[in-house]
Parts: C-alpha cells; sequence; structure tokens
C-alpha cells in the first residue's frame, strides 16, 4: 500500500478473492505494526472496515463455475477477520519475507468450511521501490507570463497558504448542505440507472483535480479538500481549517479572499501560492513548471526537524522523508475523520435513548436539559442512531470511540517508531466540536472560543473529564498494549501551573503520565507559559515544551487567530513581542536542560526566514508541515553554518 517497510497489510472480503482483486469490491483493511509482533505485543494497530456488499462463490451444483452474491447486512457490518486470525496470517507473512529477504506481495485463503487459514501465492512486492524522498520540490511560472497576468487578468488575492501552483474549473458552495443536496441528487439519478459517464460534468459534485471556493471549512469538507487541485475561502486566515488541511496534503490554498464567492463558478483559473505571501487567483489556465533539487540527507543538523501530521495513514508515507519524529500529531483529526462523533454521545448514549423515548431527563445529563429541549429532535436522534450504527458490534459503546482513537494515534506512532511522536491532547474548540454529530446539545456558543473553553480547563470540568478519560484509555492502549514506546504527550492551552499539575494527576491515574515514564509536554502559546516557566516546569514534571505560535500571536496581541487578516496593522509569529517571548521561552527550557521546539506554523509560513531566527535563539527542534520539511532542513542547515563560522 504505501511502500512501509515495517508495516504489515491485510485486505479481507467474503468469497473468492477475484473481487477484491478486480477492485469491485471494497475490503476490510488491518495494518500491523511488524516490531509490536516481534515483540508479542497487540499488532493491529489500525483497521477500515469495508463495505464487503458483494461476494464470488462457487454455484452449487457444479464443479467450476462461479456466481456473485449479495452478503447479508450484519455480516458487511462485521469484521472478515478476528484479532487472531489478522496475528496467525501477519506472523506467516513475517515469516515468507524474512525468508526471501524483501519485501513480499502474498494471497492467502480461508477455508469457508474449516476456518483454517492457507498461503495461496507469495511473490516480490515491486510497486514500491525505494525512492529518494529528500527533495525540495519548487513550483514556478515563468516571470513574463506572471507579469502579463498580473496586469490583466487577477480576478482575486488572498493569503497564500504554501508554495505551490495549480489550476482547475472552480465549484462554488456556500455551505455543506448544498454538497450533500447535490450527492443526492446525484444518487437517485443513478439508482434510476443513469451511469455517472451520463451524467453532464456541469452536474456533478465536484472532481478529482476542481477548485473548491466556498465561505470557509470545517471538517465535513474534508473529503472533498483532498481531491481539489486548489481551495479558496473567503474568511479565515494562515491557521484556519482550511490552511491546516491544505498544508497536510500538500495542496495550495488562498483563504482570507474577499472575492472568492464573486468568482464564476466552473469557470478555468489557476491560483497561484509560488510569489510571496500573497495568493493570486489568474482567468484561465496558465503553464508552470515543478522543479526537484534533491537535498543532502546525510548531514547531521544540530537542530532536529520534525513533522506536523494528522491523518493516520498519511503518516506511513510522510515518516519516509528524512526527518526526526513527529513533533505535533493533531488528534483533532482523528476525532473528526475517523469518529465523526461528539464524544460525550458515546457517554451519555443511554440517557439520550430514554429522553428520546420518555421526555425523562437523567441525573447524568441534567445540565445540558436546557439545550435538549432547544435543539431540533433531529440532533437528538442523529446522535444516538449514529453511535448505534457505528458501534453495533460494541456492548460498551465508548469502545468503539477508544479503539478509533488509538488506532489513529498508534499507527502513526507504528509508522515513525522508534522515532519519538509527540501527540497533542484534543484541542477542539467549543465551535468545532459543535460541528461534530450531537455536539449541538453539549456544546456551549462562546462569543470567542479560541480563548474559552479548550485544552487543559476542559478535561479537568467534571462535565468534560468522561470524555477526556475515553481519551486516555486509548493513550495508555498505544503505550501499554502496542508497546509504542515513542509515544509522547502534550497538554495545550494550559493557563497555569497548578491547571498542568492536575492534568499530570490525571494522566499519571491513567499510567499515561510522567510516573509510567511517558514524557510530558506543554504548549507554549499563552504568554503565563513563558513568564512562569519554572513553575510550569516544576509542577507538571515536564521533558519539554512546543511553541505554539498560532496561538501566541493572539494571546500576545490580543487578536483573534480565525480573522488576523482584517486588521489595519496585521500581526503574525515574526511581530517583535512575539519573537520576544519565544527567545525567552527557549533560554528557560534551555536552562533547565529540557528539549524546546516549535509545532506553529511560523517555519512552515516563512521557510526562508524564519528557522535562522529560531536557531539563533538556541532552539532544539523545529516541526513543519510535510510538503516544507526539506525546505525547512535547507534553511536550518545554512542557518547552523553561519552560526558556527560566526562563532569561529
Amino acid at each position: 500500500d504505501s511502500g512501509h517497510r515495517e508495516i504489515i497489510h491485510i485486505a479481507a472480503a467474503y468469497g473468492l478473492g477475484e473481487l477484491v482483486v478486480q477492485g469491485s469490491v471494497t475490503p476490510d483493511t488491518y495494518s500491523i505494526w511488524k516490531e509490536g509482533l516481534r515483540r508479542g505485543n497487540f499488532a493491529i494497530v489500525h483497521r477500515v472496515l469495508g463495505t464487503k456488499d458483494t461476494r464470488m462463490v462457487y454455484a452449487e451444483g457444479t464443479v467450476n463455475e462461479v456466481k456473485t452474491a449479495s452478503v447479508p447486512l450484519d455480516e458487511r457490518r462485521a469484521w472478515a477477520l478476528n484479532h487472531k486470525e489478522c496475528r496467525q496470517l501477519s506472523e506467516m507473512a513475517l515469516a515468507i519475507e524474512e525468508h526471501y529477504g524483501q519485501p513480499m506481495d502474498i494471497e492467502w485463503a480461508k477455508d469457508g468450511i474449516s476456518g483454517e487459514l492457507f498461503i495461496v501465492q507469495a511473490r516480490p512486492e515491486t510497486v514500491h521501490a525505494r525512492s529518494n524522498n529528500a527533495i525540495l520540490i519548487r513550483y514556478r511560472m515563468d516571470s513574463s507570463l506572471t507579469k502579463r497576468l498580473k496586469k490583466r487578468s487577477v480576478l482575486a488575492t488572498g493569503q497564500a497558504v504554501g508554495k505551490r501552483i495549480a489550476s482547475g474549473n472552480i465549484r462554488t458552495y456556500r455551505a455543506y448542505d448544498e454538497v450533500l443536496e447535490g450527492k443526492r441528487i446525484i444518487r437517485k439519478k443513478i439508482s434510476q440507472g443513469i451511469r455517472i459517464e451520463e451524467i453532464p460534468y456541469e452536474e456533478r459534485v465536484f472532481e478529482e483535480g476542481d477548485v473548491l471556493v466556498t465561505e470557509m471549512t470545517t471538517p465535513d469538507w474534508e473529503p472533498l479538500m483532498k481531491q481539489a487541485s486548489l481551495i479558496v475561502t473567503r474568511k479565515g486566515g494562515r491557521t484556519s481549517h482550511a490552511a491546516i488541511i491544505a498544508r497536510e496534503f500538500g495542496i495550495p490554498a488562498i483563504v482570507g479572499c474577499a472575492d472568492a464567492m464573486e468568482l464564476e463558478n466552473l469557470a478555468p483559473v489557476t491560483g497561484s501560492c509560488a510569489e510571496g505571501d500573497t495568493g493570486f487567483i489568474y482567468e484561465g489556465i496558465h503553464p508552470f513548471e515543478i522543479e526537484e533539487i534533491e537535498i543532502d540527507a546525510n548531514t547531521e543538523l544540530d537542530t532536529k526537524i520534525k513533522l506536523n501530521v494528522g491523518f493516520p495513514t498519511k503518516s506511513l508515507v510522510d515518516s519516509q522523508l528524512p526527518v526526526d519524529g513527529v513533533g505535533l500529531a493533531r488528534i483533532e483529526f482523528v476525532l473528526s475523520a475517523e469518529v465523526g462523533i461528539h464524544p460525550l454521545a458515546f457517554i451519555h448514549h443511554n440517557e439520550l435513548k430514554t429522553f428520546l423515548e420518555t421526555g425523562e431527563i437523567e441525573e447524568s445529563i441534567s445540565a445540558y436539559s436546557e439545550s435538549l429541549e432547544r435543539v431540533d429532535e433531529s440532533v437528538i436522534i442523529s446522535a444516538v442512531e449514529s453511535v448505534e450504527r457505528r458501534a453495533w458490534l460494541y456492548d460498551d459503546k465508548c469502545d468503539l470511540f477508544i479503539d478509533k482513537l488509538r488506532e489513529g494515534v498508534g499507527l502513526i506512532c507504528a509508522a515513525f517508531h522508534p522515532r519519538k511522536v509527540l501527540v497533542r491532547l484534543s484541542d477542539f474548540k467549543s465551535n468545532e466540536y459543535r460541528e461534530l454529530i450531537g455536539g449541538r446539545i453539549f456544546e456551549p456558543l462562546e462569543e470567542n472560543p479560541m480563548i474559552a473553553w479548550r485544552g487543559a480547563s476542559r478535561y479537568l470540568d467534571d462535565k468534560f473529564k468522561p470524555a477526556f478519560e475515553m481519551e486516555l484509555q486509548a493513550m495508555s492502549s498505544v503505550r501499554h498494549d502496542f508497546g509504542l514506546d515513542n509515544l509522547q504527550l502534550m497538554v495545550p492551552f494550559c493557563r497555569s501551573p497548578e491547571e498542568g499539575e492536575a492534568v499530570k494527576d490525571l494522566l499519571n491515574n491513567h499510567d499515561v503520565g510522567p510516573a509510567s515514564g511517558v514524557p510530558l509536554f506543554v504548549m507554549v502559546e499563552l504568554p503565563s507559559n513563558v513568564i512562569d516557566a519554572e513553575n510550569f516546569i516544576e509542577k507538571m514534571e515536564l521533558n519539554g515544551g512546543s511553541i505554539g505560535s498560532n496561538d501566541l500571536v493572539q494571546t500576545v496581541y490580543a487578536v483573534s487567530r480565525d480573522d488576523l487578516e482584517g486588521y489595519q496593522h496585521p500581526v503574525d509569529a515574526r511581530s517583535p513581542a512575539v519573537k520576544n517571548l519565544i527567545r525567552e521561552a527557549v533560554e528557560k527550557f534551555n536552562s533547565a536542560g529540557l528539549e524546546i521546539g516549535i509545532c506553529g506554523q511560523a517555519p512552515s509560513d516563512y521557510p526562508e526566514e524564519y528557522p535562522a531566527f529560531l536557531i539563533e535563539c538556541g532552539i532544539t527542534s523545529i516541526s513543519v508541515t510535510p510538503d516544507t520539511a526539506m525546505a525547512v532542513r535547507v534553511s536550518v542547515a545554512e542557518a547552523e553554518m553561519k552560526l558556527k563560522s560566526w562563532k569561529s
């Protein structure tokens, strides 16, 4: 699948294997960590349930004839393999690979009568040749063409995210409801016998390579965003959801584009983020070049280069970059993409069900009585039915949430092992939690969610603590069941040392704190984290800190990071007060002999200038998005060389 040498991928569906080979059925997939197998740990670090709606079987009364048949719903919703069978197949695969001394592509079968597992065929895996990942990629347009386009073909501008260029036809949506309605119409046409190829291009919802234009994005948009060649939003800045997802997948984005919704739907455009901080949308499709420059990744740097990651399956590819680990693994991406349901909907599933049936509000959900009466009944029905549909195999519905979270984080840790993976504990704000199924039941409407009920204060609140404890159960399983000893944890938005100490105690109670040997970090993103750094270090028993430049900008200058572009005198991570606090934070953590890195967007957004400042300060690690890792590495190497030359 990914070419990752330490992960075994298993695909499983019912019936003969021909439909899986043809690609006409979606199988269950399992990812197994090889080192976990060798150590005797629970090694199935990730699973995806396939549809498995059709199977090919031998026709009764014949010798070699086959037929296809529908799979009953209860079998589709069940896993094709149990844990024991997965492990047995993985051990067979590992033995075969070690025998031949190379990665192998193996076909297997399970006897439908005896239940025995058999290896049918094994051949060398040739799809993923070893490639050089130490490549700097640069996009550029001819300078004379750019000059002409800027004179007469600029349709709109905004803040550039990334350094890439892309082109395609615009698809404009004001809200995600329009996407859902479009998909409903398409499904209806297909059910009437119309093939997708017969539906005119302009009537389709979204095609691979289209340009997505909308007001702003939320986690609902992510499937469309991954297909887009370019993302354009009217609202938001470089720390918005759209910008984060675009960086994660190496897609150029132009955010805070005031004229976005005025762009003509289906019009062909070219978007350029390769011309500095401003992103340009040009009328028409125009040529551009992609330059690949090999860099020397063997030179040892004093400063560690790490990655900011979020989507577990993508980490299998990202981990093959020449980097020193993960400086920020975002749990929120797992929550939105792989769960999609508010955690408290799992905790209070039975009480919500009782409320729907009887109208009675039990004591455990009395804190939500006002919202239960206020929200439309369909919101509550959706929360209850979504949990039951997703967790129908589980006696305790909470176990689905725990499984999804531990498998998401587990796959990231396995992909990068033995390199360290710093996992930031959940940092959704109330407005983001409200976007999850059932979120409007449990989340308040806050004037400024960015500085309200989030991070450490949320974990300690009795209303949310049961949800956070599920998160800690998942992290404990990653560390102790999977045996992934490269796991590190980080507490975000921690206002005081006392608050941090209380979170540390909670982690210790679940065997994922300093007392259990799991390194603990704090996000340095509030002035208090810097001013009172010594007390944070002592009370939380910290192993280090990681600077969150995005939030540090908003808390230092009292601005909202969601609309930084709206100020007459805009500020960012390059502004003096922010840089002064960063310098002070680095000095204090260095004095304590602890690691101090940065995982905010500043080095990714300004790879040519910001790393040099951080090297001068004495930063120990810089964590960036995968698409800028090589550019930052080059910048760090140059900065370290200059610093050594100056000192000598």
